[in-house]
């Protein structure tokens, strides 16, 4: 005898109806009536009479009622008292841009800080890079995943986690997918896309600069705040947008990267935080990043 088959039989008695009792507990029909043909089994008792109208209580059955209810009421008791004796879960807020959560090792830090440290409940916020400075300074968020802004403020250390090149993508289908080497003039009779321009950082802003000095000014024709809508976008085969690689996660079906010389820019991708921290789940993440990384302390700026 095991609770389920209490619980199961519980459900069954108040819904006088063993497919009644397996629509609300979310199992198979087959499954409640195996568990309740055990349970009678186990007690040599019939707890139901059956008919086609479905099921109803035999006397031992109704007596076995009274009895596991209470016994069921008691351990939810005793569950709720033990649960409340527990010290509540650490919270560490983190900020995220949406880019970044489609690399491999920003993912494989997440999952490894959930595993190893599972009395610290994470909460992930995705926010554009430029908000991230202002939340760690609001106390919205303890720690962020972004592109840092060109200067960073002051208090704030950062670990630099990799870097990402930015190009262009386009439709696998796209009348310049075969051209073998793009330059910037090819791509200027296309309609343009990129991200909204408040989510760009400091280093975007000098990309653009940069590109503009050299005689190619982006003209957008629209820009997106989600990334995922911004690449599925691009499957009228004709748009080109202007963005950082997609990483192996990202949903690039029938799309494809290209880098392009004159507008080829490595973007770093970096974790950050108020310093010096006092909050020990954000001291625990910084540690467990820097022992991935084989690093022994971060950048101060």
């Amino acid at each position: 005898m095991d609770l389920s088959q209490l619980r199961y039989f519980v459900a069954v008695a108040e819904a006088r109806s063993i497919s009644g009792a397996a629509a609300k507990l979310r199992i198979a029909q087959p499954a409640v009536s195996r568990q309740i043909r055990n349970l009678e089994e186990e007690l040599a008792q019939a707890l139901f009479s059956r008919s086609e109208r479905g099921v109803c209580l035999t006397p031992a059955g109704e007596d076995y009622l009274v009895s596991v209810r209470a016994i069921l009421r008691q351990l939810d008791m005793a569950n709720d008292a033990i649960r409340n004796r527990a010290p509540p879960h650490a919270l560490l807020h983190l900020g995220i841009v949406q880019l970044a959560q489609s690399y491999p090792l920003i993912t494989e830090i997440i999952a490894e800080f959930r595993t190893t440290h599972s009395e610290i409940r994470l909460e992930a916020l995705q926010m554009p890079s430029r908000a991230q400075t202002e939340a760690l300074a609001a106390g919205q968020i303890d720690v962020a995943i972004g592109v840092p802004l060109f200067e960073l403020p002051a208090g704030l250390e950062r670990i630099h986690l990799l870097n990402v090149p930015r190009g262009v993508v386009l439709s696998e289908r796209h009348p310049l997918a075969t051209k073998a080497d793009l330059v910037t003039k090819d791509i200027q009779d296309f309609p343009l896309i990129t991200t909204a321009r408040r989510t760009w950082s400091g280093n975007i802003d000098r990309f653009f600069a940069a590109s503009r000095a050299e005689g190619f000014v982006p003209d957008f024709a629209e820009t997106f705040d989600n990334f995922s809508l911004l690449l599925a976008r691009l499957r009228d085969e004709h748009s080109i947008a202007i963005i950082p690689e997609p990483g192996p996660s990202a949903p690039m079906e029938g799309l494809m990267f290209r880098r392009i010389a004159s507008i080829d820019y490595e973007i770093p991708i970096c974790l950050y935080w108020r310093a010096p921290s006092q909050i020990a789940p954000v001291n625990a993440l910084v540690q467990l990043v820097l022992n991935k990384l084989g690093q022994i302390e971060p950048a101060r700026t």
